[in-house]
């Protein structure tokens, strides 16, 4: 399981559904690619890299009136979806939780809740073993309609890691 994508253009609306107030006015990502182990999914790590990721934004209410409102509304939409997809799938996690623990307290140790419980623990360890990098990453903010002249800010980073380890500092799992 490798997937490798090159010169990814984001959309505007990208923001949106993270429930950013901001516009994307040109970005895109060079390099991506996603390491999924499958034969090995709960020992080994999956390991997300970005390469050259290039982002200009600005303010949701920058641009024409009518550009504002719909942005505005379909920020505000993909928000209130965002919200209820977070709610539902923390239900169904505590739905999940609540059916494993009620199977242990009856005493069904191979009862319907064992299947539920395996793959909770194995999403765990996908968790717990996520690796991300991302490297070469330009973040530029303008916004000319909240002050009398324009401005701008900018960061580049050269590379960002995330990735778990043992309390002596090694990594858990070694790439």
């Amino acid at each position: 399981g490798q997937v490798t994508l090159t010169d990814l253009k984001l959309r505007r609306e990208a923001c949106y559904a993270l429930g950013l107030p901001f516009s994307i006015k040109a970005g895109y990502i060079e390099h991506v690619e996603l390491s999924i182990p499958w034969n090995k999914l709960g020992s080994e790590p999956v390991v997300l890299t970005m390469d050259g990721v290039y982002l200009v934004a600005g303010p949701l209410d920058e641009g024409a009136a009518q550009e504002d409102e719909a942005a505005a509304g379909e920020w505000a939409w993909s928000r209130k979806r965002g919200r209820l997809q977070r709610l539902w799938q923390a239900a169904q996690l505590k739905a999940a939780a609540l059916q494993a623990e009620g199977s242990e307290a009856a005493g069904e140790g191979g009862g319907d809740g064992k299947p539920q419980r395996d793959t909770l623990n194995l999403l765990t360890k996908i968790i717990y073993n996520l690796q991300l990098s991302f490297k070469h990453i330009h973040v530029r903010y303008e916004d000319r309609t909240h002050s009398s002249s324009p401005f701008a800010i900018g960061i580049t980073l050269d590379s960002l890691q995330a990735a778990t380890q043992r309390s002596d500092g090694t990594r858990d799992v070694d790439v």
